[in-house]
């Protein structure tokens, strides 16, 4: 489970199938079913010693204590550490048994693997039990209307931040790590899943990750000759601009080169030293070391000519700016999240699209350019739609009218382009025709190889 909850205003009972498919994301569908047998077996459990002491209770008045035993039958349903469950935790002996659930539901190939002893099993509840706190003080904040999204436990839970960092800094060998908005990494906590916005996809599905512990293999070590040889700078003529810094009082300026071998480490575009960049010869140079961190199969590949490299720096620009907005958001207080440079930064919208609404196209993983699809034209895109009975799109167009003469009727041919249900438009979507629209918009753009198409 990506970790995503998301409300729609739907009125009860309507479109129901449209929340489906919008809001779910099959993660591992073939899953067969474990026996109780085959999820005990994936416990380990913590050392003796400890797992006594989380298991005794005190009272005031008790020196001694009384031990509770732990059936492990009782604590391998994932239930246990739902939302619902996590906030009815009153003891250690609670927590333990939701560990040992989360343990017992853990999947071949993602997150990390069976622990590999009792010491690890315990330096693991750390987190996990961090992860708990955090889920249930965002759900909290989430009942009193202070924030509009919701957190739950996932696969992150009972990670360090070390164990994370390949998930969230685009380093996924041979997979695809969720987009959040155009060049943005997100950072909101350890283990914790959240639903930024309806529909996005918030997920992170490592498809090169290894069985055992779900965790992209490390790649040999670059050289700087190999990391220089991937950037392509920009012409000549741009680049003398950029270096040229001119004073109030020089109409000239001063032109300093840039020595490309300091233009390649990823620091130079780390959050510590954006914040540092004093003018465009900085820029430059880091975005000169995020062409030099490219990795293969990830994003996009080396620019074809320095044309291309001229448009990219515009786009890397606008991801730098909007880090450092999000940033200063955070540190005066205004928002509960950061930001950071990550190889969606060079992308425009169209490209970021596939990563962040699901679509898997078969070539990305090639030369990372997805191929361009066949426009449809109206007519093929309203055979895809199933339309709801008469009586019921009557009732979403009309929900309170009892004016014939104001009897409203579907266009189905106005409702089929897909930014009926993009992001700018669903604010104005306010009323259940409009609903209904963007729900019929929706169908009618469909791909074949798109994961909610694939849901049945």
């Amino acid at each position: 489970s990506s970790g995503i909850n998301a409300e729609w205003p739907l009125r009860p009972g309507k479109l129901n199938v449209f929340l489906t498919l919008a809001l779910m994301l099959c993660v591992s569908c073939d899953d067969i079913i474990e026996t109780e047998e085959e999820k005990i077996n994936k416990i380990v459990r913590l050392p003796e010693a400890v797992e006594v002491k989380m298991l005794t209770i005190k009272s005031d008045d008790d020196e001694i204590g009384r031990f509770k035993e732990l059936k492990m039958k009782d604590c391998i349903d994932e239930d246990v550490y739902s939302n619902e469950n996590l906030m009815e935790y009153k003891t250690d002996g609670d927590l333990l048994c939701g560990f040992y659930a989360f343990q017992a539901n853990k999947k071949q190939g993602t997150g990390l693997g069976a622990y590999s002893d009792a010491g690890e099993s315990e330096e693991r509840l750390k987190y996990f039990t961090e992860s708990v706190k955090q889920v249930n003080e965002i759900n909290a904040q989430f009942a009193k209307g202070e924030i509009t999204w919701t957190a739950t436990i996932n696969f992150f839970s009972d990670m360090s931040e070390k164990d994370k960092y390949p998930y969230s800094h685009g380093l996924s060998e041979g997979g695809v790590s969720a987009g959040l908005g155009s060049g943005l990494g997100s950072s909101l906590g350890a283990g914790v899943g959240v639903a930024l916005g309806a529909g996005v996809v918030g997920s992170y599905d490592v498809l090169g990750a290894t069985p055992d512990r779900g965790v992209p293999a490390p790649k040999e070590r670059e050289t700087d000759e190999e990391k220089i040889n991937k950037i392509v700078r920009l012409p000549e003529a741009v680049e003398v601009k950029m270096l040229t810094i001119k004073s109030d009082d020089d109409e000239i300026g001063q032109y300093t080169a840039i020595k490309i071998e300091d233009c390649i480490s990823e620091e130079l575009y780390s959050n510590a030293n954006l914040t540092e960049y004093e003018d465009k010869r900085d820029l430059l140079c880091a975005f000169y070391s995020f062409q030099a961190n490219k990795k293969e199969g990830t994003g996009l590949p080396a620019y074809s000519n320095a044309e291309e490299s001229v448009s990219r720096l515009e786009l890397f620009t606008k991801s730098v700016e909007e880090v450092l907005s999000i940033n200063n958001q955070y540190a005066s207080g205004k928002i509960t999240w950061t930001a950071e440079i990550n190889f969606f930064a060079d992308m425009t919208p169209k490209e970021t699209h596939p990563y962040a609404h699901g679509v898997i196209i078969p070539d990305m993983m090639g030369d990372g350019t997805p191929e361009p699809e066949e426009d449809e034209d109206t007519e093929d895109k309203v055979k895809k739609i199933v339309r709801l009975s008469e009586a019921h799109e009557a009732a979403e167009m009309n929900p309170d009218n009892d004016e014939v003469s104001e009897f409203k009727t579907m266009d189905i041919e106005s409702c089929v382009d897909e930014t009926m249900y993009g992001y700018d438009n669903l604010q104005n979507i306010d009323s259940s025709d409009k609903y209904l629209c963007a729900f019929y918009a929706f169908q009618a753009n469909k791909k074949e190889k798109s994961t909610a198409a694939t849901l049945r």
